[in-house]
C-alpha cells in the first residue's frame, strides 16, 4: 500500500503501541486494587504486608478477570489514541481509508489505499490507478507533491 508516512513512523506506532501495552498492564492491577481496597485498610507503611495483599488480590478469580478486562480497555484505548495521533498528523486521509460498515456490503476494496502490485520481472511497480490516486491528483497538471501541500 502506498501511505502517507514512512517507515521511521511505522516504527514509532508499533514501539508506541507496544508500550501501550506494558502500560496498561501496570496500571490495571493498581486500579483494580485501589478500588477492592477500603483506602484506610491498604497498608502503605509494611512493603511486606502490601505486596502480600496485593498477591491475594490476584488469586481471587473476580479481582483477576477485572484486571484483565481492567487492562484490555486501556489498551484499546491507548493503541486507538496513537493510531488517531498517526492518522491525523497525515491528515487529510485520501478517501476509502478506515471504511466501516457493519454488514460489510458498502465497503470497496477499490476505494481503499493503492495496493503495490509487482510483477514477475521484479520492477515492484504497477501501472494500475486506483480511486485514491485520481482523488489525489485531482487533475492531470497537478504535480505529485501537490498531495503533500495539500495536507498543511
Amino acid at each position: 500500500w502506498e501511505v502517507p508516512w514512512g517507515a521511521t513512523t511505522l516504527i514509532a506506532t508499533l514501539v508506541a503501541v507496544e508500550a501501550s501495552f506494558y502500560l496498561a498492564g501496570a496500571i490495571a492491577p493498581a486500579i483494580v486494587y485501589s478500588g477492592a481496597r477500603n483506602p484506610d485498610e491498604i497498608p502503605f507503611d509494611d512493603q511486606a504486608a502490601f505486596a502480600k495483599d496485593l498477591a491475594a488480590l490476584f488469586e481471587e478469580p473476580g479481582a483477576f478477570a477485572d484486571i484483565v478486562i481492567t487492562a484490555e480497555v486501556i489498551q484499546t484505548v491507548l493503541a486507538l489514541g496513537v493510531v488517531t495521533a498517526v492518522a491525523a498528523s497525515a491528515s487529510p486521509l485520501p478517501p476509502g481509508w478506515f471504511q466501516i460498515s457493519l454488514t460489510g456490503d458498502d465497503v470497496s476494496m477499490s476505494d481503499g489505499p493503492k495496493v503495490i502490485e509487482g510483477n514477475s520481472e521484479g520492477s515492484g511497480t504497477s501501472n494500475v490507478t486506483s480511486n485514491v490516486e485520481r482523488s489525489l491528483k485531482g487533475s492531470v497538471d497537478e504535480s505529485p507533491d501537490d498531495f503533500d501541500a495539500k495536507r498543511r
